[in-house]
């Protein structure tokens, strides 16, 4: 007894498109993550975002002229298709800022003081170090959300 052969055909993989787009949004998710800090220049950062929308964009033209492109751009048209991509771009963003949001929950819904909450929060962020010459913090922060 044979198996029957369901084999498909395959198209070809965008080898060009594939480093294009991967490559423009890496550098971009990249300048979105160090954009906050101060590691590099304010003409670093917007040298590398020129770069990442460059290379976008050069995955536009190129997406546009492939017959079996990586991921054709037509799909935005679609609505589901825009709302889920953007629903999850913005979640990111959201979901990305919640550290910095710690504080409000803490002071307006447990009744703490903002001014209590905040040494321990930034302390939790913190990289260690950029502040080693500083004392590591004590146990009054532990304490603090013992209380809670």
């Amino acid at each position: 007894m044979k198996l029957p052969d369901y084999r498909e055909r395959t198209r070809p993989l965008d080898i060009e498109g594939l480093i294009l787009f991967g490559a423009g949004l890496a550098l971009l998710s990249y300048v979105l993550e160090v954009f906050g800090e101060h590691a590099l220049s304010a003409p670093e950062i917007l040298g590398l975002l020129f770069v990442s929308i460059a290379l976008l964009f050069g995955y536009g033209v190129h997406a546009e002229r492939t017959r079996w492109p990586l991921l054709r751009l037509g799909l935005f048209r679609i609505r589901s298709f825009a709302a889920a991509v953007g629903g999850g771009f913005f979640t990111r963003l959201g979901i990305g800022g919640v550290p910095f949001l710690l504080a409000t929950p803490l002071s307006g819904g447990i009744g703490i003081l903002t001014r209590a909450v905040g040494p321990p929060d930034h302390a939790s962020g913190r990289r260690r170090d950029e502040h080693e010459d500083r004392d590591p913090p004590g146990p009054g922060a532990l304490r603090l959300f013992a209380r809670c």
